[in-house]
């Protein structure tokens, strides 16, 4: 008798289900590197601009200041903005982290399952084998015992 895993079809699809997830955290984990790079950058341009606004504010250029200022709070909000974004795709991260542990804990559960199985089938093959076995030198010992009778007749 073939061996025979009834859930054999849900390990595919376990399977595909957590490289989908670990796909979808490498993207996550992509975006959280933009996001910051971005964070990066802007914060680059607030600091060269905070620096270009002192320096008119040193020179006497007050036409100037207003406009650093207005480009130095364009400029927080933007952070800002930015600091929502890369918490909400941390959050998503860690969900995701934890959805990747139950896919893997429920690959690692059916793979489990399915050795077992495949051990009680091993088990019963070698019983019946056994069993085989056994009657076949019962067979033999019977025949023999009778030939010799036979022959003693």
């Amino acid at each position: 008798m073939k061996f025979f895993f009834s859930l054999e079809n849900l390990v595919p699809i376990r399977e595909k289900e957590t490289q989908e997830i670990q796909k979808k955290l490498m993207e996550t984990e992509d975006k959280i590197q933009k996001m910051k790079d971005m964070l990066h950058r802007e914060r680059d341009f607030y600091f060269d601009d905070r620096e270009k606004r002192n320096e008119n504010s040193k020179l006497g250029k007050i036409e100037n200041i207003k406009i650093f200022d207005d480009s130095l709070k364009i400029r927080q909000t933007r952070m800002m903005q930015l600091l929502e974004i890369l918490h909400d795709i941390e959050k998503e991260k860690k969900h995701l982290e934890r959805s990747l542990t139950q896919a893997k804990k429920n690959e690692k559960i059916l793979s489990t399952l399915k050795n077992k199985k495949y051990e009680e089938y091993q088990k019963e093959e070698e019983k019946k084998e056994q069993k085989n076995l056994e009657e076949n030198a019962l067979y033999k010992i019977l025949r023999q015992e009778w030939e010799d009778k036979n022959e003693k007749d």
